[in-house]
């Protein structure tokens, strides 16, 4: 009899006091928040307003983890650049994926490997450079070229 009672704990946990699939306390407690690098002294300084980290949602995207932000004016425009440093090239590479897939009309630019599209409106450029996202928002193409060459350079 112990053994076919041996075989059905196997076979139904919940019944002999195993895993319920309910998370236990433990599982409950909210996973640890990623800790962002301040790696806002990259940001270009011409024209810089102001830089900071954010925790989380870059960019005001759900799907974005936190990163380094910053806020220009220049030449009476205003805009806004970020990027988010992940673990590797490839986490990198999905993020940016990600972000291509939610702009609008999002057209390829292949000096940079990256899309310009809208984003809720605003013109946006996003890229990816080895383990960074990057994006520029506000500036017509050509200004976010400019902006976001820039700012490759300076994350070498």
């Amino acid at each position: 009899m112990k053994p076919t009672l041996f075989a059905l704990c196997l076979s139904l946990p919940w019944a002999c006091g195993g895993p319920s699939g309910e998370p236990t306390a433990q599982e409950k407690q909210a996973a640890p928040q990623e800790k962002i690098l301040d790696e806002t002294y990259k940001f270009p300084k011409d024209g810089l307003v102001a830089a900071k980290i954010v925790a989380s949602r870059l960019a005001d995207k759900d799907f974005m983890p936190g990163g380094n932000f910053a806020e220009y004016e220049a030449d009476g425009k205003k805009y806004q650049m970020f990027f988010t440093l992940r673990g590797n090239g490839d986490q990198a590479l999905f993020l940016f994926m990600d972000y291509k897939d939610a702009l609008q009309d999002a057209a390829f630019i292949p000096h940079l490997g990256g899309y310009f599209g809208l984003d809720a409106g605003t013109p946006t450029l996003v890229f990816q450079k080895g383990k960074y996202v990057i994006g520029v928002k506000g500036l017509d193409q050509e200004a976010a070229d400019q902006a976001a060459r820039v700012m490759a350079a300076y994350l070498n």
